[in-house]
């Protein structure tokens, strides 16, 4: 079955003159990491924030870090409006209006799938507990946050759910519309298309302190997932999906699962003990990818009736390698 890639050329029909696109993502960096880092740069704590990974979770601390999420995404607006002579809602979607139905589902999906890691690392840590043997040193599954605060928790829950969406949506309408569209000009081809935004999504979070975990294994699984996700807007002809399974892993690790050298610290139910010890392990790159990617990508591919597309993607392959 062939993939319609109609999201990925929309481009085509508007303002493209190179100097167009320089400036525009002059002007879009420019609010997300000149201006974005100026309530960092008036923080009372402003060393302490640009230490990635070692700051405290407050709520100030929380809103400082994810600030420049939204200079960003203003400043995109601005460029699409002004540089590019373009809606909105062009990179977001391929359709006429968003499709919440999909989001929601996409939600949903992530979530649920999600959950079967929770609950085998919650496992493997009550065996972990049972070992009589404390000499033995228990490298995998969970520990509950000890400084866990019910009042605390909910207002986070509360401010979470406002702020997360405008961070996702920042890095999608940037990663996988305004670049999957402005590389769309050069060709249709979904395989280049996916790989190469794919791999400005991965170089983007090398700053991340997760990368102490295994830089190669953390970066395979962002590269992954930036591809596929970017394979899902192409065929999906829209955000919506991407940006559903976007929002969803990051609530999920906001609030369920994180680690002690987390980008952003937040007071997460429980933290990941197990990387502490072994860092990321080839296993946990094949779970993540397997449970929150192919899985998904296959669920979309029966429900949207895309088929699940991987002859033609090897076809795509094989005419890129032709030329």
């Amino acid at each position: 079955m062939q993939i319609p890639n109609e999201f990925s050329t929309l481009a085509r029909n508007h303002s493209n003159q190179f100097l167009n696109w320089i400036l525009g993502i002059i002007l879009i960096f420019s609010g997300w990491q000149i201006l974005g880092i100026i309530p960092i740069l008036l923080h009372p704590n402003t060393d302490e924030l640009l230490q990635s990974g070692n700051s405290p979770y407050t709520i100030l601390n929380f809103i400082t870090l994810m600030s420049g999420f939204l200079f960003g995404l203003v400043a995109f607006i601005f460029v699409a409006k002004y540089i590019h002579k373009r809606t909105l809602i062009s990179y977001l979607t391929g359709f006429k209006t968003i499709q919440y139905d999909r989001i929601i589902f996409a939600i949903v999906i992530s979530l649920l799938i999600s959950g079967i890691p929770l609950i085998l690392l919650a496992l493997a840590s009550n065996d972990c507990q049972n070992i009589i043997d404390k000499s033995i040193e228990c490298s995998t599954g969970l520990e509950f946050n000890p400084n866990f605060s019910f009042v605390t928790y909910i207002i986070f829950i509360l401010i979470a759910l406002i702020i997360t969406p405008i961070q996702v949506g920042f890095e999608e309408i940037l990663f996988r519309g305004y670049f999957l569209q402005g590389l769309g000009l050069f060709t249709k081809n979904p395989v280049l298309l996916s790989l190469i935004v794919g791999s400005l999504f991965m170089v983007a979070h090398l700053a991340n302190p997760e990368t102490t975990y295994g830089m190669a294994k953390y970066m395979t699984i962002l590269m992954a997932t930036g591809t596929i996700w970017a394979l899902i807007a192409i065929k999906g002809n829209g955000l919506e999906l991407p940006f559903g399974f976007h929002l969803a892993n990051n609530l999920f690790v906001f609030l369920f699962i994180t680690t002690k050298n987390s980008v952003i610290t937040t007071p997460a139910l429980f933290y990941d003990i197990g990387i502490e010890q072994t860092g990321i392990t080839w296993t946990d790159v094949f779970m993540s990818v397997f449970f929150t990617l192919f899985i998904p990508y296959v669920i979309l591919a029966k429900k949207y009736k895309w088929g699940i597309g991987f002859s033609y993607l090897v076809k795509s392959y094989s005419n890129l390698k032709k030329k």
